[in-house]
């Protein structure tokens, strides 16, 4: 049952209730092409939005058709039900640009998509000796052509004048399925021959359907091999759906691997099977990578599952991983430290050695790590007397240079070292005084 598409109300002009009725009538034409799911909303959009937001509601709805319909599944039967979402969306707002926009894509998509495949076809019928390679690819052009543009009297003409090619290639394609199917059927076969066979079967079927849409041979025998490739898919379906939780992560892979080849045959009919499937095993392989600390490779996993699907579990996984991966790079930072402190206090460095540890001291919080530090930091402070007693030493016998040279490292290390700021000080002075009486 249809439910009304409009509600207005006793007294709307007439020239508005032809209008609503023509609008309509076009939605109508909308919900035969694409089903129920469109009904629902636009029934919704016709009772509750104004001019210009349905308008934009239908532009929407008919960009997504047209990517879907046109540009993905190549369903140029559908062309016309595609344009009619932008002829209903500028009836609501004649001034939509987006919509005015997409109507002009699909009608230089329809012409320009007959003009190539004929001017295809042409160019095939030209040559003086056609394989059968040549011959399918003629018919698939002309049927092309019909499909976008039912009304072309070429490609009908076309069509017509090559039955004959038409009927002895549909009739050999659909010889080498059977037999194919036949093979398939065999009991001695193989799981892995037999599901090859009716992949075989499926294509040269796929193939008669193709070419003579209107063929109820083609088309029943192409549901049959369809079947069958229903049941190898939910073969691997489910063997990937009881791998994953055995965490045997490869082979689930694979056979889920193998199910997406075969949706693909099927036209993509399960893709919310694999995306669901391919959100799972990666989820699962990603956590699993992460309870082994193996994080860069948990992510990698866990980016192939957000790209299935986004969840607010994948959501805080990630962000767990960042938080983890930003631990390890900095543990990994504070082993590289280590070695290089300890080459600064050989070379008696102690200032560069004792920048690095509070480098080094920031990028860590564990204790033990921090202790590594502290046994460092000791060996410093023990040599600063020995550096200490030089410095006074040298102030005291007037090789102030020295005396700063030494007393710089003190101070730089610890400022409140016994009187090494004010030694320092006194030496720098008078350094300077040397220094300015010497020029």
């Amino acid at each position: 049952m249809v439910p009304r598409m409009l509600v207005y109300a006793v007294g709307t002009p007439m020239g508005k209730i032809m209008r609503i009725r023509s609008i309509a009538a076009a939605l109508f034409v909308l919900v035969v092409a694409f089903g129920c799911a469109s009904l629902k909303d636009n029934n919704f959009l016709v009772k509750n939005l104004d001019d210009a937001n349905k308008a934009i509601a239908l532009t929407n709805q008919g960009i997504a058709a047209y990517n879907d319909f046109l540009i993905q599944q190549a369903a140029y039967d559908k062309a016309d039900s595609v344009r009619q979402y932008f002829v209903v969306a500028l009836r609501y707002d004649p001034t939509n640009p987006k919509a005015k926009q997409y109507l002009d894509k699909v009608d230089n998509f329809k012409t320009g998509l007959v003009k190539d495949r004929l001017k295809a076809a042409d160019k095939l019928l030209a040559k003086p000796k056609r394989s059968d390679a040549d011959n399918y690819a003629l018919l698939v052009a002309l049927q092309t052509a019909a499909a976008v543009d039912p009304s072309n009297d070429s490609a009908a003409k076309l069509l017509k004048e090559n039955a004959p090619v038409q009927a002895s290639l549909v009739d050999g394609y659909l010889a080498r399925s059977k037999e194919a199917q036949a093979k398939a059927a065999d009991p001695s076969t193989t799981d892995s021959a037999r599901e090859a066979l009716y992949i075989q079967a499926f294509d040269a079927a796929s193939k008669a359907s193709t070419i003579a849409p209107a063929n109820s041979q083609a088309s029943k025998q192409k549901a049959a091999i369809k079947a069958e490739l229903e049941k190898t898919f939910d073969k691997h379906s489910a063997a990937a759906t009881k791998l994953i939780p055995l965490g045997k992560f490869d082979e689930a892979k694979a056979e889920l691997g193998r199910a997406n080849a075969l949706d693909a045959k099927l036209g993509r009919e399960h893709a919310p099977i694999i995306a669901s499937s391919t959100y799972v095993l990666y989820f699962k392989w990603a956590k699993a990578l992460d309870a082994k600390g193996a994080i860069s490779d948990a992510d990698d996993k866990l980016d192939l599952a957000i790209a299935a699907k986004r969840s607010d579990e994948a959501s805080a996984l990630k962000a767990k991983l960042a938080g983890r991966s930003a631990t390890v790079n900095q543990d990994a930072s504070f082993d590289a430290a280590l070695p290089e402190i300890d080459k600064f206090i050989a070379a008696g460095d102690l200032l560069a050695a004792n920048k690095r540890i509070a480098s080094a001291a920031r990028l860590t919080k564990d204790k033990s790590r921090l202790g590594q530090l502290d046994s460092r930091r000791s060996a410093i402070e023990a040599s600063l007397q020995d550096l200490y007693d030089k410095g006074v030493a040298a102030y005291r016998s007037e090789n102030f240079k020295s005396a700063v040279d030494q007393l710089n490292v003190v101070v730089g290390i610890d400022a409140e070292y016994e009187q090494a700021s004010d030694y320092l000080d006194k030496a720098k002075e008078k350094q300077k005084l040397l220094d300015q009486y010497s020029n």
